[in-house]
């Protein structure tokens, strides 16, 4: 269920693109180096709870493996931290997730951090659910064929940044960790 939704957002970024609810997506060509990478650190992991309201679309839950995060790209307004392979997962709530390549993005106006994810599959890989995430396994051959095939239609390498989170309790531990971390070296 999960890889279905990675595959209809895949397709449908380009339609995406732009609306405020929306991913945002940067082709790899619009993101610029950044000259002094910063890294911060998670030391544990950050879940972020989406509850559905609708019956049909099940309650969904993604955010952020514990590890290093280092400022690698510039873009809309604001700063990209990659973490390590497979740092972003998403799933339905309780279920298997899907890890993938991703991070944090914060804005360079002082806002909330929102998470992104890198469309491809290298490092992609799945858990049997967020608390197993440590003992995730690659991807099967068929799963990852139905990525590999989504990512190849001009996606490979796009940054799809979610639109901010509604779980504001997650959300204010992950600005809270980057404010932290930016007041300790000077960093505005």
């Amino acid at each position: 269920m999960t890889l279905v939704f990675f595959a209809l957002l895949t397709l449908a970024l380009p339609a995406m693109a732009g609306r405020a609810d929306r991913p945002l997506v940067f082709k790899p060509s619009a993101l610029v180096p950044v000259e002094n990478p910063v890294t911060i650190m998670l030391a544990e992991q950050i879940r972020f709870d989406e509850r559905s309201t609708s019956w049909a679309v099940p309650d969904m839950e993604m955010g952020l493996r514990a590890g290093d995060y280092v400022a690698t790209v510039a873009a809309g307004g604001g700063v990209f931290y990659l973490g390590p392979d497979a740092a972003f997962y998403r799933g339905n709530a309780g279920k298997q997730m899907n890890l993938l390549r991703g991070g944090f993005w914060v804005p360079d106006d002082g806002g909330e951090p929102r998470l992104f994810w890198v469309v491809g599959i290298e490092g992609a890989r799945v858990a049997k659910d967020s608390q197993h995430l440590a003992s995730a396994s690659p991807m099967k051959p068929q799963r990852l064929g139905l990525l590999a095939a989504l990512s190849e239609k001009r996606q490979e390498g796009h940054l799809v940044l979610f639109p901010p989170a509604v779980d504001r309790i997650a959300t204010e531990k992950l600005g809270q960790i980057v404010r932290n971390r930016m007041a300790s070296d000077g960093t505005p």
